[in-house]
């Protein structure tokens, strides 16, 4: 399901018509009151056959839905609906707003394009590229790939190696069942993964940059996970505007039950750290000085940034809250009451959504 910027309501799923052994992908539309939407396709509905039946196998996602994100008025693209599904192959499909199939994508006029695969989950970035996450044999198990295509269904060669990026373990299995564009442009991918050494299931988010490369700051190089030992299955995913991840699905271990895991986003990040003077005197002024802050939550604002020192018992103390005083830059002036020495110094930022970045750290010394 898609909700549109208008408040209608697309479904995609999947039609047997009658008298037929044949299984088509199936998009329905309706009104915010929920009426079926008649402007779209013939009555509100739309079927597509492909050469393949539509896979209706219990253990395989076989239908995706994702629409095109970008409400600019001169973007022709805005508002188109991409369809992924498993009929043989996963199928590529963008339909026009009015529900015909879209001809100027994919090869030869025909509004899709295959990925030899299973499993499919679909995305549009901004800039009308689309980004297919399916299930593909990885390293050890299975793993996840991810296909980004240009607006015109050709794939993107930009993207990883020739526009596909691979991602597996070499101890277990990744399994993918959906993936979203973050605010920042990231993408993520949500599902679970198997452990072999333990047989283990776990909720499973991996976080690439827009260019498809590991966010390495995310989880355990790129890829977080929660429930091991409950064996949770993810099936479904949803991105919070802060940038948290949120997976749904169910527990395996002993009475099914529904489960939830929330991670966090990266939250903002410093720059550079500096301390004027340094070395500095025992009992005169020093400024601390973190800059070049950033978030990648568009909408995220930086409300503080606390300072602290390590002691030489090895804790943190607290110093103050800094001043903003330039874009992205916040100052904080003490004079400095510490024993000649070497000290680590940290400074953290935290953000409107409440989200704490990683502290910087820098050495100060005490004469």
């Amino acid at each position: 399901m898609v909700l549109q910027s208008d408040g209608k309501i697309v479904l995609a799923g999947f039609n047997m018509p009658k008298n037929t052994s044949y299984v088509d992908l199936a998009l329905a539309r309706f009104n915010a009151n929920g009426t079926l939407d008649t402007s779209f396709g013939t009555g509100g509905k739309v079927t597509t056959r492909f050469a393949s039946p539509v896979n209706t196998t219990n253990d395989i996602r076989a239908v995706n839905l994702a629409i095109d994100p970008n409400t600019s008025a001169s973007d022709l693209d805005s508002g188109k609906l991409v369809a992924v599904v498993q009929a043989g192959s996963v199928e590529v499909a963008r339909y026009n707003t009015n529900g015909a199939l879209d001809t100027t994508f994919g090869t030869n006029q025909t509004g899709y394009v295959n990925v030899a695969s299973i499993n499919p989950a679909v995305a549009v970035q901004v800039d009308d590229r689309i980004v297919a996450a399916v299930q593909v044999p990885a390293v050890a198990g299975q793993g996840i790939a991810l296909y980004r295509f240009n607006a015109d269904g050709t794939q993107d060669t930009s993207f990883g190696t020739n526009g596909v990026v691979v991602t597996g373990e070499a101890t277990g299995s990744l399994i993918s069942q959906s993936v979203a564009i973050l605010a920042s442009g990231q993408i993520v991918v949500g599902g679970h993964q198997h452990t072999f050494s333990s047989l283990n299931v776990s909720f499973m988010a991996a976080r690439y940059s827009a260019n498809g490369s590991l966010d390495t700051t995310f989880g355990t190089n790129g890829i977080a996970s929660a429930g091991s030992g409950l064996n949770p299955y993810n099936e479904g995913m949803a991105l919070e505007p802060d940038g948290r991840i949120v997976l749904a699905g169910y527990t395996n271990s002993g009475p099914q039950a529904f489960y939830l895991a929330r991670f966090l986003g990266a939250g903002p990040q410093i720059g550079s750290f500096t301390a004027n003077p340094n070395p500095v005197t025992a009992g005169s002024s020093l400024t601390l000085t973190a800059s070049n802050i950033t978030d990648e939550i568009p909408s995220a604002t930086i409300t503080q940034v606390a300072f602290y020192y390590i002691d030489a018992s090895g804790n943190q103390q607290f110093l103050g809250y800094g001043t903003q005083t330039g874009p992205g830059v916040w100052t904080f002036a003490f004079t400095v009451n510490l024993s000649s020495g070497s000290y680590t110094l940290l400074a953290q930022a935290e953000d409107s959504y409440g989200i704490f970045g990683d502290p910087a750290t820098i050495t100060l010394i005490v004469t």
